[in-house]
């Protein structure tokens, strides 16, 4: 895994240079401090290799917390979810669907309560992204820099942005062909459970006590990170 561990690095090397060359030309920072406004309101899913990842780095770091945090929210009661009938298959529609997005809407449990992300340094990509390729959203407080409006945000577009979505199209290509269990994408903190306690999560799947819609392995692929993407996007989350 390890390898796949330092391509996964290599991705995010790349998407750090992008912020970089953002920050120069607008000349202010992509997020202030203390702030966790756009983790109130999006509990993001991730692949099953960030989510090892992630665990590497929490174990390493005497961060072991995180699991039972992940654990809090799988059993975590949320308004408007009420479904417990196991793991779904086939196409996610109706109920189920709505309460997935309701999910999808809610605060990350990686937002601790002083505003900062548990798991900042080893974040997934779509966090990464966020505000870099993707406009942030039009409440977000960071400085308006040159050229920008609170309305108009600047992002990274064009060749740079090609390349990412190139080199993200590469490395998750060849691992769904090498390694398709590390290409599962399900909510963060269901990826991180079930790869750190994968037994008991069985059990309480069994045992009715996860919500369905906390369960669902969502099929996406790059085109949510970009900006190019975004209205698509929000019609295939909304439909």
């Amino acid at each position: 895994m390890i390898q796949q561990f330092l391509g996964l690095r290599e991705v995010h090397n790349y998407i750090a240079d992008a912020e970089v060359h953002l920050v120069k030309k607008l000349g202010v920072p992509l997020c202030i401090p203390n702030c966790g406004m756009c983790c109130e309101h999006d509990c993001i899913t991730i692949y099953s290799i960030e989510a090892s990842l992630v665990l590497s780095y929490a174990m390493g770091d005497g961060k072991l917390k995180i699991i039972e945090m992940c654990r809090e929210w799988l059993l975590e009661p949320h308004r408007g979810v009420e479904t417990y009938t196991g793991v779904p298959y086939g196409v996610v529609s109706g109920q189920l669907k709505h309460e997935w997005s309701l999910l999808s809407q809610s605060k990350c449990p990686m937002l601790t309560q002083d505003k900062q992300c548990f798991i900042h340094d080893m974040r997934p990509i779509v966090c990464r992204m966020y505000g870099v390729t993707r406009c942030a959203g039009p409440n977000c407080p960071r400085p308006v820099g040159k050229g920008e409006s609170f309305n108009s945000r600047g992002y990274m577009g064009g060749d740079a942005a090609d390349f990412l979505e190139d080199e993200l199209n590469k490395y998750f290509g060849k691992m769904r062909v090498e390694h398709p269990d590390y290409t599962k994408i399900g909510f963060l903190p269901t990826m991180i459970f079930r790869q750190a306690r994968e037994k008991e999560f069985r059990e309480l799947i069994a045992e009715r006590k996860i919500a369905s819609a906390k369960l669902v392995g969502t099929d996406t692929t790059t085109q949510i990170l970009f900006e190019k993407y975004a209205l698509a996007a929000e019609n295939i989350l909304s439909g």
